[in-house]
């Protein structure tokens, strides 16, 4: 009975004259969204049913259905061709559902204090209608690009940390108006900030990365008592190295000439002296070299920030610590404030 019901099966479509049973299928639109008419079209051959699953709970057995989705999301369409009840096919083919609503898209997801921040709008527009685009941003928030320019994406920065700081968005789709509000946390990272006594006034300096660049904000004034005791307590002029003392004569012996004081980087093996000039070498005294001329008041090496500051008559100045073994990068500084008579700097790293 097995036998000649399998012949049956292989052998009447071929004396009906069917074709060959396919299934396949495909949708149009490409990416629709929520609420549009999706057109499922039917390409296959030789079956005499249909059975339809859209992936969200929905069937049906027309040959080329239409279907509405009512949320976003991907789902797995699967077509089932049936021939004579028995013989059987499936296709399967993901679809993705886009939302109608336009939404703000934020990179990268995490936000902290003076990194960047790209704020996007995605918005579903398959009519071409014309899109307009109003920014406005918190005041915690510094804009990188022209957040009043009406463009789809905008840059920006946050100088603090806040609890659901307020973004928004007018969005113009043709006539109708989309006011679109994001709210986000903005956390603390701590960096270095540079501290300043001059004379008897004390200066705190924030120091902050966008784009790569480094950026210096205004110098501002400061009362902080921890700030206060960071800066006397800043001495690092004498320290040991192996069995060996190092001194502030010993230092004036290696680079050979007389220096008011000295700071370490130990991490790379390097003395910064400061007196007439500032001058560095490895902490063995080799590879001496002058990197300033003029009189140098106060140093910091900071070595967590990559940082060599250094006071002049002119004011404050940084550059990236040297990194070669023979001090053989090319030097040029940066005058970051024009602060006077400066005795003393510290870095403070906990905090912008």
């Amino acid at each position: 009975m097995k036998n000649k019901y399998l012949f049956w099966i292989v052998w009447l479509p071929i004396l009906a004259g069917c074709k060959r049973l396919t299934c396949e299928f495909d949708y149009y639109p490409s990416i629709p969204c929520v609420g549009e008419e999706v057109t499922f079209s039917n390409h296959s051959t030789g079956s005499d049913d249909y059975l339809w699953s859209f992936g969200d709970n929905s069937t049906s057995e027309s040959n080329s259905p239409i279907h509405v989705y009512k949320k976003a999301g991907t789902y797995t369409v699967r077509l089932q061709v049936i021939r004579n009840k028995v013989e059987k096919k499936v296709r399967t083919h993901t679809i993705t559902i886009r939302d109608t609503i336009p939404t703000i898209g934020i990179s990268p997801d995490t936000l902290y204090t003076y990194t960047p921040v790209r704020l996007s709008a995605y918005v579903y527009n398959p009519w071409g209608k014309v899109l307009h685009y109003s920014w406005r941003l918190p005041a915690q928030a510094v804009a990188l690009t022209n957040a009043n320019a009406d463009t789809a994406a905008v840059k920006c920065y946050f100088v603090e940390p806040c609890q659901n700081a307020e973004l928004a968005l007018n969005l113009s789709i043709g006539e109708q108006l989309f006011p679109i509000v994001k709210y986000v946390d903005v956390h603390h990272q701590p960096a270095s900030s540079l501290l300043v006594k001059a004379g008897e006034q004390m200066y705190e300096q924030f120091r902050y990365v966008v784009e790569g660049e480094q950026l210096y904000s205004a110098v501002q004034p400061t009362e902080l008592d921890t700030n206060s005791t960071i800066l006397a307590n800043e001495q690092d002029t004498v320290y040991h190295h192996g069995d060996s003392l190092i001194t502030v004569s010993r230092v004036s012996q290696m680079i050979s000439q007389t220096i008011q004081g000295f700071q370490a980087d130990r991490l790379a093996g390097k003395i910064y002296a400061y007196g007439n000039g500032l001058w560095v070498c490895a902490i063995n005294g080799k590879y001496v070299r002058q990197l300033a001329a003029g009189q140098v008041t106060a140093i910091k090496v900071d070595v967590a920030g990559n940082r060599l500051y250094w006071a002049t008559a002119e004011g404050v100045k940084v550059h990236p610590l040297l990194q070669t073994v023979a001090n053989t990068e090319t030097f040029a500084p940066v005058l970051i404030n024009d602060v006077q008579h400066v005795t003393r700097l510290a870095v403070n790293t906990t905090k912008h």
